[in-house]
């Protein structure tokens, strides 16, 4: 585990493919959560992984891969994100794929922290306040509409 954290440290690309032997190509990120690595997931989400690299196939799975480790451990991963921004992004893509109890177990266990793991109070309540208009509706979450705009700007 620490090997890849001194990696990080040193310039490795954190959302760095190569091809598997089915010749998909597959990022650090998507291996650890297939791998049920999530010490390795927790420092590649904590570098900056993105959701988006890799084998366009694979890219989809990416949230149900994080959804299956379960609500608490899923929940328990995203709080390793450190730009606000990119946690934001993370959470509208949990919602799009109706993971609610990630977003619930999130939402009551790591939101509360939030506001002082970021310093910036008024973002960080957008979030929480974007984490409960998400988690509040089991038919499904907005999607990126006027109202979920308004509350990240």
């Amino acid at each position: 585990m620490e090997f890849f954290a001194v990696l990080l440290s040193h310039g490795a690309k954190v959302d760095g493919t190569s091809k598997c032997s089915s010749g998909r190509r597959l990022s650090a990120l998507c291996v650890a959560l297939v791998n049920k690595h999530d010490n390795i997931a927790a420092i590649l989400l904590g570098a900056g992984a993105c959701p988006l690299v890799g084998d366009k196939n694979l890219r989809s799975l990416i949230i149900p891969m994080l959804a299956e480790r379960g609500p608490i451990v899923a929940a328990q991963l995203l709080a390793h994100i450190q730009d606000v921004n990119q946690l934001s992004s993370w959470i509208i893509r949990v919602a799009e794929k109706k993971h609610i109890d990630v977003l619930s177990e999130y939402y009551r266990v790591i939101a509360p922290s939030v506001n002082r793991k970021y310093n910036l109070e008024g973002r960080a309540s957008r979030i929480n306040n974007l984490l409960f208009m998400l988690s509040a509706t089991a038919a499904g979450p907005a999607r990126g509409g006027p109202r979920t705009r308004s509350i990240m700007t």
